[in-house]
């Protein structure tokens, strides 16, 4: 196991300078009241990396000083105070074929936390295909609907909005209201070789899960498994030997059996080999790592 290098296909940007400054000037609302949520920035990244988690995509934090270019797909959640040459950097890593999903909030100050001059998303305006000049928080969630994806009932947009207005991107998601009912709530475009997608609202669990099945799909990034156990992680690496390893944990008190291993393999810590349609078992609070082949 030494110097294994596990895969990632899911980059997601974490950014001290917009978290600090939210910290001043939060965007949201504690739950249920009018109080002001300075944790605002570490809700909103949580809340978007919560459905990568549960649909066990490959992930990996990374921060602005750091390559994302290599990443098919790359989350930015409420990217507040950033420069100029970052959000060019991401423009570019969409325009050179990645697929950048960003949320409300991003790229409206500058790196001195100063709001911008021109509608939101600023510089990024060109590459989302739509901008705003009006926001609201909303205390109470909001029904969505789509003809584009599949949502379910109980899909709802949460804590915020932007008006978004299109320009030349589509709507993906809308919301069911009288009033935010004209605008999008999830827009997308194709941009250069790559896609920008833009999430104005806070997702619920509900509509999270199904935006990072519609992006992961559209970055071509491949689940490890689609029919793992609910209470089962993975995550997969290369050993030096160039042969794929799957690193299995089990967060239940449950024995579950994991899925058969493409090709077979052999399970670390006992030894035992599996055949290409073997299943393997794993124990409550236990974990299982496997080398293919």
């Amino acid at each position: 196991l030494t110097d294994v290098a596990t895969d990632a296909d899911v980059a997601f940007l974490y950014h001290e300078d917009s978290k600090y400054a939210l910290e001043f000037m939060p965007p949201l609302n504690k739950p249920d009241t009018n109080i002001m949520d300075k944790n605002s920035y570490v809700r909103i990244f949580d809340t978007m990396y919560r459905p990568f988690f549960d649909l066990s995509a490959q992930t990996a934090i990374v921060h602005p000083n750091q390559a994302f270019e290599k990443y098919p797909l790359l989350v930015v959640p409420a990217l507040y105070a950033a420069d100029n040459a970052l959000l060019e950097r991401l423009q570019s890593y969409a325009e050179n074929g990645g697929h950048l999903l960003i949320t409300f909030r991003s790229g409206y100050g500058d790196e001195f936390a100063r709001a911008r001059w021109e509608r939101g998303p600023g510089p990024l305006r060109t590459a989302v295909g739509a901008s705003y000049t009006e926001y609201s928080n909303l205390f109470y969630p909001i029904a969505v609907s789509s003809d584009k994806l599949t949502l379910h009932t109980d899909a709802m947009a949460t804590a915020w909005t932007d008006g978004l207005e299109l320009e030349g991107a589509e709507s993906l998601v809308e919301y069911v209201h009288p009033h935010f009912g004209r605008y999008p709530a999830i827009t997308t475009q194709v941009f250069g070789k790559g896609r920008v997608t833009y999430c104005g609202t806070l997702p619920n669990p509900s509509l999270g899960k199904t935006l990072a099945k519609y992006v992961l799909a559209q970055a071509n990034v491949q689940l490890p498994f689609e029919d793992l156990p609910p209470t089962v992680r993975v995550i997969t690496g290369k050993a030096t030997s160039g042969k794929k390893l799957f690193f299995f944990t089990n967060w239940s008190w449950d024995t579950v059996q994991l899925p058969a291993i493409p090709g077979g393999g052999t399970e670390l810590f006992s030894h035992q080999p599996l055949a290409n349609n073997d299943r393997l078992s794993i124990g409550s609070w236990d974990v299982k790592i496997v080398v293919q082949g």
